[in-house]
């Protein structure tokens, strides 16, 4: 892009030829050809300004927890013998990053701010600088595209060259708060669930020798210690972990559309929803999620996965949450333990809780306590373990997510 047109100049050049030829003036004739031929150098510069300027960006890492410091390098470097003596580099950065050293300035697109920076490059130089990025709430930022604008030392004549294809993103994945009941209970923070049918006995762990009782099976007996102390012996065994999960996260705050989105009840949702996340994995229970904005995370084992899906929660659902718990709970094998997580327990949401459960599923209801009707509460949790997590802390300012069971 040029601020001055190359034809003006040519034509004045042209037209002071003309007249020193006319005039017959050999100064003016040769002053015109001069200008011209140092006009066409200065526009010829500008043009190829920014051609072999490479410009690089690099952030490491690029998943980092709120709060959390990623580094991010970016280098410039002119690769042609021609310098660069000064250009401009623009980069669309989302609203909410923070960066060392430099302040952003506003854009006019929505959520985006400007990353800008001058630059002035000598011959077949190369420059570095170097930033640390932050942000104090969880989401996905992007950096890019990048717009690049330079001219030659005058500055008649530029050039601006854009790179839709310049673009990195930073995922800042929710903070990961202690989980507990209000019992102070830290081993089961969903509270008493009854039978503990995900307990198995591990035969090959023993963990030591007792009396036979009644109903003890045959393969238990330990025929070495009975015949020592003349008195039936049977083999205690170890329990192991055998649960698997299937957690099911509901986005949407509101049940209807028109209610719109609470900031402060989805980032307390999200953090629920991470701090149960991560008490599974640190149990190595490895949940399967199911989101209804995201989809599913299928790949277990992967907690980074869990917390990035978590991480671009916006509100949005795609999907009402009961329909969708209907369909996707189909896809989960018997067996699995189905906990839900929402902002409330409507009608509908209850009815296919209450219809899996006479169906035979295990299920656990984690709820915002302010989404919940009393008399929902009592029904609910009579064939449904439920705990509530209180509203009354604003969700930034708790150091632990405490669960109330119904």
């Amino acid at each position: 892009m040029s601020k001055a047109h190359p034809k003006r100049g040519i034509q004045v050049a042209i037209g002071l030829f003309a007249v020193g030829v006319w005039m017959e003036n050999g100064v003016l004739i040769f002053a015109s050809m001069i200008g011209l031929g140092i006009y066409l150098f200065i526009w010829y510069w500008g043009k190829s300004v920014l051609r072999d300027v490479t410009y690089e960006r690099r952030l490491k890492p690029r998943n980092v927890m709120v709060g959390e410091e990623a580094e991010l390098t970016i280098q410039v470097e002119n690769r042609k013998i021609w310098p660069v003596l000064s250009f401009n580099t623009r980069d669309l950065v989302t609203r909410g990053l923070e960066f060392s050293l430099v302040e952003l300035e506003r854009s006019h697109l929505p959520k985006k701010m400007i990353l800008e920076q001058k630059w002035s490059l000598g011959s077949f130089k190369r420059l570095t600088r170097r930033y640390m990025v932050k942000a104090e709430q969880r989401g996905l930022y992007s950096l890019g595209p990048l717009t690049i604008e330079g001219s030659e030392p005058l500055g008649l004549f530029r050039d601006k060259k854009s790179f839709e294809e310049q673009r990195d993103r930073l995922v800042v994945y929710p903070k990961i708060l202690p989980l507990r009941n209000q019992d102070d209970d830290r081993y089961r923070p969903f509270g008493d669930l009854g039978k503990e049918s995900w307990l198995f006995s591990d035969p090959t762990m023993i963990r030591g020798v007792r009396d036979y009782q009644s109903g003890d099976a045959f393969n238990l007996i330990n025929w070495k210690a009975t015949a020592r102390t003349g008195s039936l012996k049977v083999n205690e065994l170890e329990s192991s972990f055998e649960e698997t999960v299937a957690l099911f996260v509901n986005v949407n705050v509101s049940k209807e559309v028109w209610q719109g989105i609470d900031p402060e009840r989805l980032e307390l949702l999200v953090l629920v929803a991470a701090a149960i996340v991560n008490h599974y994995f640190v149990r190595g229970l490895e949940p399967e999620m199911h989101i209804n904005q995201v989809g599913v995370i299928r790949d277990k084992a992967m907690l980074t996965y869990a917390l990035e899906s978590l991480a671009v929660i916006d509100g949005r659902g795609n999907r009402d949450f009961a329909r969708f718990l209907q369909d996707d709970i189909r896809k989960v094998p018997l067996g699995h333990t189905i906990h839900v997580v929402t902002a409330y327990v409507d009608e509908d949401l209850e009815a296919v809780l209450q219809k899996f459960r006479d169906e035979g599923r295990t299920l656990r209801v984690t709820c915002l306590a302010n989404g919940i009707e009393l008399g929902r509460q009592r029904s609910l949790s009579r064939g449904i373990p439920l705990t509530l997590v209180d509203e009354g802390v604003p969700w930034n300012e708790r150091d632990e997510i405490v669960l109330r069971s119904v």
